[in-house]
């Protein structure tokens, strides 16, 4: 686990704006501020996740813990592509329509899956958090490897297999 029980993910802005770099408080299921029935099974299955339900008290156009999905790509699915960046990649995101939470510009563009408010990536290797950061997004934002990763994640067979509560 990062240290401090912190992990920096990579926040992707529903306005299209660039994306960043955003330390959040790890939570266990059960333990943070959200009970084990309030889990969907991916976290579940998670030693710990993101708080990510703190993007919503911020900013409620943002993201909406109610309307989460989290969605996971193993590294598995990914072993064509450079070791570098061959982990498990996970995506707290909302799929619904309605929500209310605005349509995410970016990453519109970069799948036909529709994604409504802010995104919010993280990396796992090995069983182990790893930071995710300036790296990923500079890339991403080139149009290199992690956009690939954005739309694996994204594709539908992932997303089926990632219930929410």
């Amino acid at each position: 686990m990062p240290s401090g029980d912190r992990l920096d993910t990579v926040r992707i802005p529903h306005d299209g704006s660039s994306c960043k770099e955003m330390s959040m408080p790890l939570a266990s299921p059960g333990e943070g501020g959200i009970s084990l029935e309030k889990c969907n099974n991916v976290e579940k299955q998670l030693l710990c996740f993101p708080q990510a339900w703190a993007c919503e008290a911020k900013d409620a156009q943002r993201f909406s813990w109610e309307h989460r999905s989290l969605i996971r790509i193993k590294a598995e699915s990914l072993s064509e592509f450079s070791p570098e960046w061959r982990a498990d990649y996970f995506m707290y995101t909302c799929l619904d329509k309605t929500s209310g939470l605005p349509l995410n510009r970016y990453l519109d563009e970069v799948s036909d899956t529709k994604v409504y408010g802010d995104a919010i990536v993280f990396q796992m290797y090995k069983g182990q958090y790893r930071h995710l950061g300036r790296d990923f997004i500079l890339a991403a934002e080139d149009e290199e490897y992690p956009r690939v990763v954005l739309q694996a994640i994204l594709s539908q067979k992932n997303i089926l297999t990632s219930q929410n509560s």
